[in-house]
């Protein structure tokens, strides 16, 4: 979006990130914060996404079918992210101050877990290309090797801590900031956290 015109219904979007505004964005407090927390961030997920099904699949032993299907049922641990949500905002009603130590505590568990996950994956030696017997040895695995059952667990629910980081944060911004910033400040953050994706992958 940054850079780029939008045409809706003959209108012509043509706003452009200036130099300045970004000088203005790293003059606050705020977009200092979000500017460290977009790079600190994005760099080890964006690595984790990039890289961590071949991180896997040699780890483990196993082709990539078995990386996919492993890092899918971590994964899943993102969907817990919504009734979560739903509470924290029933919370935020009593207490203003619960998303931003429950954002705090994402930040701080969801890279341990995710890290501890990576390093217990046990050698699992599955190469086999007929997905039947891959998902049959699959399976054997899960129910005998509780090593693996245990890096899963952990991968999901650090995989739902560092899903619930983003929209925490958009609302926690979205509370201090006037309506005819907000855009801007998105626009921005979003840049910082795009730049933390790119450092990763070259990393």
């Amino acid at each position: 979006l940054v850079g780029s015109k939008m045409c809706i219904r003959d209108r012509e979007y043509s706003f452009r990130i200036k130099k300045e505004d970004i000088i203005e964005f790293l003059s606050k407090k705020m977009g200092i914060i979000l500017a460290i927390q977009g790079l600190l961030v994005t760099i080890p997920w964006g690595a984790y996404t990039t890289w961590g099904m071949h991180f896997v699949s040699r780890e483990l032993g196993a082709n990539t079918i078995i990386a996919t299907l492993l890092l899918g049922l971590i994964n899943l641990g993102g969907i817990v992210t919504i009734p979560m949500g739903f509470y924290l905002d029933k919370l935020y009603k009593k207490k203003p101050e619960i998303r931003i130590k429950a954002i705090s505590l994402a930040l701080v568990i969801a890279p341990l877990l995710l890290n501890l996950a990576l390093t217990i994956f046990p050698r699992l030696n599955i190469q086999d290309n007929e997905i039947p017997i891959l998902i049959g040895e699959l399976l054997s695995a899960l129910t005998a090797n509780r090593v693996l059952d245990l890096a899963i667990i952990f991968g999901f629910i650090g995989v739902f801590f560092s899903s619930l980081h983003g929209p925490i944060k958009n609302s926690v911004v979205a509370d201090v900031t006037p309506p005819e910033n907000r855009a801007s400040i998105y626009a921005l953050t979003g840049l910082f956290e795009l730049m933390g994706r790119g450092i990763s992958i070259v990393m």
